[in-house]
C-alpha cells in the first residue's frame, strides 16, 4: 500500500513538471527597449531626479531581455545594481571600456545563457573605437548571441542607437548591422535588432533596416493596423500633443510577436526620460 502510494506521488510529481516545463515552452519573451537619457548633472532632468522612475517602469514590466541607451557609467551602476537577476553586457563608446555612453544589454539569466556578445563601432573601423561618416558621435552597437535553457532556441540581439545628426552615418550605420548579421558564421534562427534609431519610419535609414541584405519586420506592423499611426517615441519631456517614433524592435527568422506598445503613461508629474519606452512580446520557436 505505502509503495502504491509512493509510485502515484512521484508520478504526480513528474506531470506536474512536465507540465511546468510545457508551460515554460509556450511562455512568452519580453522585449524593451528604453533610451533613458544621459545624465547631464547641470539640468533638472539629470539622473538623480529620474532614475527611481525608470527603474519602476522595468519592474513593473518585468521583461525578459532589455537594452538601454545613453547610459553613462553611473548610471550602468545602477542598474545592474537594482537587477541582479539579469546578465549585462555591454561598453563605454568612448574607449571600449567605461567611458561615454552605453547602449547594453540585460539578460535574465534564469531564461537565456550568453553564447557571445561584444561591442562594435558604427564607422568605418568598427572593431575600434572610432567615430564613422559625417556623425557628429562616436556610436555603438551591442550584440549578443543568446540560448533558452532546456531549448534549441538560439537568437542574436543587438541593441543600438544612431547618430543624431550624421544622415550618411546612419545609413552606413545601418547597412553595418546588417552586414554584421548576415555574415555572422553560428547558425542563427532569430534576429532581434532594437534602439533609437534617430529617423522616422519613412525614412530611407528604416528602409535600410527592413531591406537590406536580410530581411526585418517591425515589430509595431506586427500588431498596429497599418490604417492607423504607430504610437510616437519621443516625448523631449513635452507633455501631449504629437510625438515622432524613432525607438524600434525589429525581428526577423523564427519568431512571432503577440504583442506591442509604447508606454507612454507619466510616473509622477512627467515622464522617466525623453523617450517613451518600447515593449513587444515574443514567442520564439527552434524549428
Amino acid at each position: 500500500m505505502i509503495r502504491k502510494i509512493i509510485i502515484a506521488v512521484v508520478i504526480a510529481l513528474l506531470f506536474l513538471l512536465n507540465g511546468g516545463c510545457a508551460d515554460n515552452r509556450n511562455k512568452t519573451v519580453k522585449v524593451v527597449t528604453y533610451n533613458i537619457l544621459y545624465d547631464n548633472i547641470e539640468k533638472p532632468d539629470r539622473w538623480e531626479n529620474r532614475k527611481e522612475r525608470v527603474i519602476d517602469f522595468l519592474k513593473k514590466h518585468k521583461p525578459d531581455i532589455f537594452g538601454v541607451q545613453e547610459a553613462l557609467l553611473n548610471q550602468v551602476e545602477d542598474l545592474k545594481h537594482e537587477f541582479p537577476a539579469y546578465k549585462f553586457t555591454g561598453h563605454g563608446r568612448e574607449d571600449g571600456k567605461n567611458g561615454g555612453e552605453f547602449s547594453p544589454l540585460f539578460i535574465l539569466k534564469e531564461r537565456f545563457r550568453i553564447i557571445e556578445s561584444g561591442t562594435r563601432w558604427l564607422s568605418e573601423t568598427p572593431e575600434i573605437p572610432s567615430k564613422g561618416w559625417d556623425a557628429a558621435l562616436p556610436r555603438i552597437f551591442t550584440w549578443a548571441v543568446l540560448e533558452e535553457y532546456n531549448k534549441n532556441n538560439k537568437i542574436m540581439v543587438i541593441n543600438t542607437h544612431f547618430d543624431h545628426i550624421g544622415n550618411i552615418a546612419r545609413k552606413e550605420s545601418a547597412k553595418l548591422i546588417k552586414e554584421f548579421v548576415s555574415d555572422f558564421d553560428l547558425n542563427i534562427k532569430s534576429i532581434l535588432i532594437m534602439g533609437d534609431l534617430n529617423v522616422s519610419d519613412s525614412s530611407e535609414v528604416y528602409k535600410i533596416m527592413r531591406n537590406y541584405k536580410t530581411k526585418l519586420f517591425d515589430s509595431a506592423g506586427s500588431i498596429t493596423d497599418e490604417a492607423r499611426p504607430n504610437p510616437g517615441t519621443f516625448n523631449g519631456f513635452r507633455i501631449g500633443g504629437e510625438y515622432p517614433r524613432i525607438d524600434y524592435i525589429f525581428y526577423s527568422g523564427n519568431i512571432k510577436v503577440f504583442n506591442y506598445m509604447v508606454d507612454q503613461s507619466m510616473i509622477g508629474e512627467n515622464y522617466p526620460s525623453d523617450h517613451f519606452p518600447v515593449i513587444s512580446e515574443i514567442r520564439l520557436s527552434g524549428k
